[in-house]
């Protein structure tokens, strides 16, 4: 079965559209601020990046106004291949939205996230999406409660997802 998903997964596209993505209310910030500074794609895929890791294989692409993470192997581990963006400066009690738009070319789960870039990878706001290729709005404010980080990054876990396999304490 797991080399069955695999198969599966060889030609994944899983598509981005970053349509408003973080926008900050804090008194500190310009009100409704684009924290993203390339979130539409209108040229390039300036400022996002992959990172591969136990067995997962990825590139990101430019496409068509989208960003496309192109993933040849999800790997082991649920964080196998990630799509990110570093430098987001969150502030504590600050209230963030988050919108996006995400799909993919094959049925798969993936975490979207804005998370500590190092240290213990704590997650500030976390949610599974089960993508299909039919794009999905993802759109909801959270609240920093950890402390302030000015070097959180937004992620994108695309690797392995087998249910059988716990990935997260």
């Amino acid at each position: 079965m797991k080399r069955s998903f695999l198969k599966k997964c060889t030609a994944v596209l899983c598509s981005a559209i970053m349509l408003g993505s973080v926008v900050s209310y804090v008194p500190s910030y310009a009100e409704n601020a684009n924290l993203i500074s390339n979130s539409i794609f209108d040229s390039s895929t300036n400022g996002w990046d992959a990172h591969c890791q136990d067995g997962g294989v990825g590139s990101i692409d430019y496409d068509s106004d989208r960003l496309a993470l192109k993933i040849s192997s999800t790997g082991d581990v649920a964080w196998a291949v990630q799509l990110y963006y570093d430098i987001i400066p969150l502030y504590k009690n600050g209230v963030y939205r988050l919108k996006y738009d995400i799909s993919s070319t094959v049925d798969r789960t993936v975490d979207g996230m804005i998370q500590q870039n190092g240290g213990t990878y704590q997650a500030y706001t976390s949610k599974k999406l089960s993508l299909t290729s039919e794009p999905q709005t993802v759109d909801y404010e959270f609240t920093m409660e950890a402390d302030t980080d000015i070097m959180a990054r937004l992620q994108f876990n695309c690797g392995n997802y087998n249910e059988n396999l716990a990935y997260y304490v």
